[in-house]
């Protein structure tokens, strides 16, 4: 069925399915298992739904309709009142601006009927019956309108007879008044009269015949009114199976909501329990790795303290060898740096002697020549010995830090700011100093002072000793 167009209205074509019924704009496909005449129903609306060119909210809103009952009707979930058909009938006229035909509509009506009795039988008996009492109704309202009509054309005719009669009265008197006139004049009121009395006899007949029929328009009238207020006791009847049937269907799919409610519940728990064991798997798994590992922690752990152990002992026999090896060294480079400040000294001992026979010397000369000339002295003089006493300067600096030995020096404590790293007097590694710690300077080599632990006795060399606390040994 199709809903097409023509010129002079709307027709359906009922031959063949139309694919465009499955797919309108703004609804879904029609569910598989809706019965034959509910499914060629609902086709012909969602047809008529595409002719109005209206949204599914536009609609509604238009016709006084839900949007979900609009979406149910045209889903096939629930069968729609007639009201609901003349809505779409008038819409999709409306839209292409043709006449509704009787044909197009009594077509609607047809398929809402079947569809009505396929799926709801109690509804479909409340629809014929409602059907039956509008033709009852619209029978008593022509049968009225009869009614009046007759009334009005037996009034108007009763109207027309006695016009005629006054007439004929009035004819009547003119020829008794012109009886003595000529016999033609006399025959011609005759005939007249006569014409007048044919007339009456007419309209006596027209306006008995005008009152049977008023007669039966009235019993047919009486019998509306007896079929109108019987069809709408039965319909009374009928509308309390509708709706009994409409409350059980109602009941149906509310159960069918809750078993399939039930069945998405009871798949969800199953789930939920089979994601509870995979859970619990996964939490023995890891509680027997976490096991496992621990134990290869504490089989690491205890492995690495046997090595620290191990390598502590190492480090304390290696100390105590160093710690000795150092104090030998200590021993020898102090007495090699004895020897040495003792030959230093010698030498500072014979170049003062050479620098004073040197000074004398040049003394003397500098009075002989004081004596020859008297101005020149002075000029001469003074720059010499300044020169000689600069190259002893120079010399003794020299000779001062020309070596790079330990040099002893009178013990004291020290405390450093922050820590530093002391070198190892060896050459290699030495130990850090840490503040708050007091250490011991027990010798000097160069700028840097030689330290020494007195909690573990290792000796190192501290080339930074600037900000250093000292105290008195």
């Amino acid at each position: 069925m199709n809903g097409d167009f023509g010129n002079d209205g709307m027709s359906f074509d009922d031959a063949g399915d139309s694919g465009d019924t499955d797919d309108v704009k703004g609804l879904a496909p029609l569910p598989p298992g809706l019965r034959h005449e509910n499914r060629e129903f609902v086709r012909a609306m969602r047809r008529l739904f595409g002719q109005t060119g209206k949204s599914l909210r536009e609609f509604a809103a238009y016709h006084h309709f839900s949007p979900a009952s609009v979406s149910r009707y045209l889903s096939g979930k629930r069968l729609p009142d007639k009201v609901f058909v003349d809505a779409l009938l008038k819409s999709a006229c409306q839209a292409h601006q043709v006449p509704l035909t009787p044909e197009v509509q009594e077509h609607a009506y047809r398929l809402h009927r079947e569809a009505l009795f396929s799926e709801q039988p109690a509804r479909y008996r409340l629809q014929m019956e409602s059907d039956k009492l509008e033709e009852a109704i619209l029978a008593r309202e022509q049968a009225e309108l009869a009614i009046r009509d007759l009334k009005s054309s037996v009034s108007d005719q009763k109207h027309e007879l006695e016009r005629l009669e006054q007439q004929k009265r009035e004819i009547t008197r003119t020829a008794a008044r012109e009886r003595a006139h000529s016999s033609a004049a006399i025959e011609h009121y005759r005939g007249r009269e006569r014409d007048l009395e044919a007339q009456c006899h007419e309209l006596r007949e027209e306006i008995d015949r005008l009152e049977a029929e008023l007669t039966q328009a009235e019993y047919e009238r009486d019998e509306a009114q007896s079929r109108c207020r019987e069809l709408e006791d039965k319909l009374a009847v009928v509308e309390e199976d509708a709706d009994r049937e409409e409350l059980q269907a109602r009941v149906d799919e509310v159960r069918s909501e809750i078993s399939a409610a039930d069945a998405q519940a009871a798949a969800r728990v199953a789930d939920l329990k089979r994601a509870e064991q995979e859970a619990e798997e996964i939490r023995l798994q890891a509680v027997a790795d976490a096991h496992a590992k621990r134990e290869e922690a504490d089989a690491l752990f205890e492995e690495t303290r046997n090595k620290a152990a191990q390598a502590a002992a190492d480090f304390e026999t290696n100390l105590a060898k160093r710690r000795e090896q150092s104090e030998r060294d200590l021993a020898s480079r102090q007495a090699k740096a004895e020897k040495r400040i003792a030959e230093i000294e010698l030498q500072a001992k014979q170049l003062r002697k050479a620098t004073d026979v040197l000074a004398m010397k040049r003394a003397a000369e500098v009075v002989e020549a004081a004596r020859t000339a008297p101005a020149e002295p002075v000029r001469t003089a003074q720059p010499t010995v300044p020169a000689v006493r600069a190259d002893s300067t120079a010399v003794r600096s020299a000779a001062e830090s020309s070596f790079d030995v330990l040099l002893t020096i009178n013990p004291f404590w020290f405390a450093v700011p922050e820590p530093r790293w002391t070198v190892g007097t060896d050459g290699g590694s030495g130990f850090m100093l840490t503040p708050g710690t007091w250490y011991l300077a027990v010798a000097r080599k160069g700028t840097a002072l030689i330290a020494e632990d007195r909690a573990t006795g290792a000796r190192g060399m501290l080339t930074n000793t600037d900000g250093i606390q000292r105290a008195s040994y």
